[in-house]
């Protein structure tokens, strides 16, 4: 065989391999993702429905303002209220808060965030977020690593890949791929769920607020303004239980230990604030509310490293502070809280209406 024929043996076989490729990567997806976003596959599909969360949101030629950080904001920020008494015409506020998430792993999203006509980002700047990433067992870095990237592209590709430890690059999926290979390593898991599904084994459709939407929908385009949460850890307690609960959880110190500089998670913020900042979007540093209970109990200084990081980055950043932890603290009360850190529907309501005003007027800023 000549030379020239083998060539085009060759680029043949190659392109026949990349066609497979493609094809197997497309049919993949679409099989596996919705179940993800259902939580079939995965306990819930909120920890990985930023991909399709951010599209649709790039849709949307509205005025907008996006929250992202922990589940302290997935159970604040109420986009519905916000939008109900915004006095901007049309505003759309979206909440993208993942629960147990940090700046570490939001930096996944960026890319595809930067890239949207997204008005103004609120992002979340905790007491419980300002620690030191270290080696070892951490089956949610794992996780939100493997499951994120796995339905990624190579746009949403960045400086973040940079700053992932080298013993949790392992878990990324930096090419069309690698992407294909580990979407076909859940495809068994998918099929059984399918036909679970066709045969009617699981008729557990709905999973209460663990139940995300279809995309596409009216009921999805709702879902981003206003997730479902669980109960309150609180309310519905007996007097009885409620001052055990008092003694035991909240009359204690906090763990929340959050170090000034040096972390992953400081780095993160920075690339954070710096790509969404260079794309001409507004940034918000937002500290969250504590139950008032959980103060008397701090260390003296014990939570320097936090105000040292927001006060930090608004020098550097051209961003604005909305701080609840400390600075406006006074008259979050204790029917405002589920739990020792998190809002309770009153306490959205009352996000809400101090929140409100302020993204009015970041809009026009």
């Amino acid at each position: 065989m000549r030379g020239k024929d083998v060539w085009h043996l060759f680029s043949s076989m190659f392109v026949c391999f990349v066609v497979a490729i493609t094809l197997s990567s497309s049919i993949s997806y679409n099989i596996i993702q919705p179940l993800i976003l259902e939580s079939k596959l995965v306990t819930f599909g909120r920890y990985s429905f930023a991909n399709e969360a951010i599209e649709t949101i790039a849709n949307d030629d509205s005025p907008s303002v996006v929250g992202i950080g922990s589940s302290m904001i997935y159970k604040a920020f109420d986009g519905k209220c916000m939008g109900e008494l915004s006095s901007v015409d049309g505003a759309k506020f979206y909440n993208l808060g993942i629960p147990a998430s940090r700046p570490y792993t939001d930096m996944m999203q960026i890319p595809q965030l930067s890239r949207t006509n997204v008005d103004v980002v609120v992002l979340e700047i905790g007491t419980n977020l300002l620690f030191k990433m270290t080696d070892g067992p951490h089956e949610y870095l794992e996780f939100r690593f493997t499951l994120q990237t796995m339905l990624q592209d190579d746009s949403d590709l960045g400086e973040w890949v940079d700053l992932v430890l080298p013993y949790h690059q392992r878990w990324l999926y930096l090419n069309e791929y690698e992407r294909a290979e580990a979407r076909q390593s859940w495809m068994i898991e998918a099929a059984e769920v399918n036909f679970e599904w066709l045969f009617r084994a699981d008729n557990d459709d709905k999973m209460g607020f663990r139940f995300i939407p279809e995309p596409g929908t009216k009921e999805w385009n709702e879902y981003l303004q206003k997730p479902g949460w669980p109960d309150s850890v609180i309310d519905g307690k007996t007097p009885s239980e409620l001052e055990e609960y008092n003694e035991t959880i909240l009359k204690v110190k906090s763990s929340y230990k959050p170090l000034e500089n040096g972390t992953r998670n400081h780095d993160a913020l920075d690339y954070i604030i710096s790509e969404l900042t260079n794309s001409g979007i507004k940034v918000i540093l937002l500290g969250l509310p504590h139950h008032p209970l959980k103060y008397p109990y701090l260390d003296p200084g014990q939570w320097d490293g936090y105000n040292h990081t927001i006060h930090s980055l608004s020098d550097k950043y051209d961003v604005d502070i909305v701080d609840f932890t400390f600075e406006h603290r006074d008259g979050w009360n204790y029917q405002h809280f589920s739990d020792g850190n998190h809002l309770d529907d009153e306490g959205r309501l009352e996000f809400c209406q101090r929140m409100t005003p302020i993204l009015n007027a970041a809009f026009n800023s």
